[in-house]
């Protein structure tokens, strides 16, 4: 195939795959709005949330004067801070409290811990030698299992610099039914020739359950396919049948690939983790990959702009980088965080302190079923580094007005302008996110997110872009659809919860 088709081809290819993945995601088309991060974003809209009753009418006890809970620990996030206490004050097992973690094993939580350089070694052999285990580790940087009453051993260790909850990557969307093809034209491209052939895709997702089943059907044959798999051990293997757990997201991702370019060759592999995918990116590099898509999100470690900061080296935002300087097209699913989102000024109209999301309310609404853990996040306008304004964040049960979990460092020594809380609710009801600004100056923006997917009661569906779509590098592609067919059957995704033997909830 001549370079220059081939080349229209890899981008076709790249487009399509991307548009058929979401163009099925919701019968809802306001749902499936997502924009880029920019300032001409609609001004804040009002929107009711899930209701369980009358629970959205109360409102709890305004949160004012200083800090109520700030981390005991100042190297560790408000979440490990949270389950040591609960461990210290016997409030519930060492392993029941781990289990509240996205990743867990035994007495032990996922954590990733940044360490100066020459250290590493000495941070290893500590967490091994206290009933730990490393994950994965590169220069700087590890990740691995702690048991609860050894965090803070660990925190005080020379060398580690902050210690974070391990944050499993997310899936972007549900199951898709397989009309891309036709839907972009793809069937006129094939009908002329072209069908991918020459070009290498990569697939990376979290997992493709159900895969091997397929192949040589709904997905290419043996021959066209090349595996790179992680396990929950974050062993590494060529075999497809380490790919098949969690999830069949990548596998319906693939087959939508497959529908568009059916003579591709196809790399397949699952990250789970910011290091993992650092490895991934690298091997579909030494495979010279064309084409990558990657309908799976992350938290934020940027300042939204498409670039991320020194606290997090492994950033996927830092590998978009070395995937498109390498001349790989990375496509990137925008997200459908639209209902999740909201987006504005700092708002404070009666000087309590607490941010008003529209008009009077200072409760941000959301129905949260029991047993299904949330990530919610906050950030705002500050230098990453630098910031000099202290907001804290604050998940409240709306039916009684208890403070859940709260999210409360100094950014004096944690320079970083964000904020994150992990709740797994006992109960389903009416949670509300509250935003306070314990110093400085009102920032001209602040955004918050609920990281799972839970609608919000205000939203701004502007500003949702998620990470690392959110990526500024020419070499990213970030594309989202509107539904092609509100009766298309979805599929949601829907195993955050424990696996089999409860390690790993992403």
């Amino acid at each position: 195939m001549p370079k220059r088709w081939r080349q229209a081809a890899i981008v076709l290819v790249a487009v399509a795959a991307v548009g058929a993945l979401l163009a099925t995601l919701l019968a809802d088309a306001d749902r499936s709005r997502v924009e880029a991060q920019t300032a001409d974003t609609p001004t804040p809209v009002p929107t009711s949330a899930p209701t369980e009753g009358s629970d959205t009418e109360v409102w709890a006890s305004p949160i004012l004067g200083d800090k109520t809970n700030p981390p005991l620990y100042g190297k560790m996030d408000a979440f490990l801070n949270d389950l040591i206490a609960e461990v210290e004050q016997d409030v519930v097992s060492e392993q029941a409290v781990a289990a509240q973690a996205p990743f867990s094993d035994g007495q032990s939580v996922g954590v990733s811990i940044l360490v100066e350089v020459g250290q590493q070694d000495e941070v290893k052999q500590y967490i091994e030698a206290n009933g730990g285990s490393i994950r994965r580790d590169a220069e700087g940087y590890i990740e691995a299992y702690v048991p609860v009453l050894e965090l803070a051993g660990v925190s005080e260790l020379e060398g580690v610099i902050n210690i974070e909850t391990l944050i499993p990557l997310q899936p972007l969307q549900g199951n898709v039914v397989g009309e891309g093809a036709i839907v972009h034209g793809a069937d006129v491209w094939q009908a002329a020739g072209f069908r991918g052939e020459g070009t290498k895709i990569g697939i990376v997702d979290l997992g493709f359950i159900g895969f091997e089943d397929a192949i040589g059907m709904e997905l290419p044959t043996e021959d066209n396919l090349h595996f790179l798999c992680f396990d929950l051990e974050s062993s590494v293997s060529s075999d497809v049948e380490t790919c098949e757990y969690l999830t069949g997201h990548g596998t319906w991702v693939t087959e939508s690939a497959f529908d568009i370019a059916p003579e591709a060759t196809y790399y397949i592999t699952n990250p789970i983790t910011d290091l993992e995918l650092r490895e991934a990116i690298i091997w579909l590099v030494a495979h010279d990959v064309d084409v990558l898509n990657f309908s799976v999100g992350s938290t934020w470690d940027g300042p939204g702009d498409g670039t991320s900061a020194v606290f997090f080296p492994y950033s996927p935002l830092n590998t978009v980088d070395i995937a498109a300087d390498a001349g790989i097209l990375w496509v990137n699913a925008a997200g459908n965080e639209g209902e999740s989102t909201w987006h504005g000024a700092f708002n404070d109209t009666d000087g309590d302190g607490l941010h008003n999301f529209a008009g009077d309310a200072e409760c941000n609404s959301m129905l949260l079923p029991s047993e299904d853990y949330m990530i919610a996040q906050l950030r705002w306008n500050d230098p990453w580094g630098a910031p000099s304004t202290d907001l804290d964040l604050f998940l409240l049960d709306q039916r009684t007005g208890e403070v859940v979990r709260t999210s409360e460092r100094f950014q004096i020594r944690y320079p970083i302008p964000y904020e994150r809380i992990i709740f797994t609710p006992e109960v389903k009801g009416i949670y509300c996110l509250v935003v306070k600004k314990f110093s400085g100056a009102d920032p001209d923006w602040l955004q918050i997110q609920a990281f799972t997917s839970q609608e919000l009661q205000h939203f701004t569906p502007g500003h949702s872009i998620g990470n690392p779509a959110e990526s500024a590098h020419p070499g990213m592609l970030a594309a989202g659809a509107a539904p092609w067919n509100n009766n298309a059957a979805i599929e949601p995704f829907s195993s955050r919860g424990p696996t089999t033997d409860g390690r790993i909830k992403p």
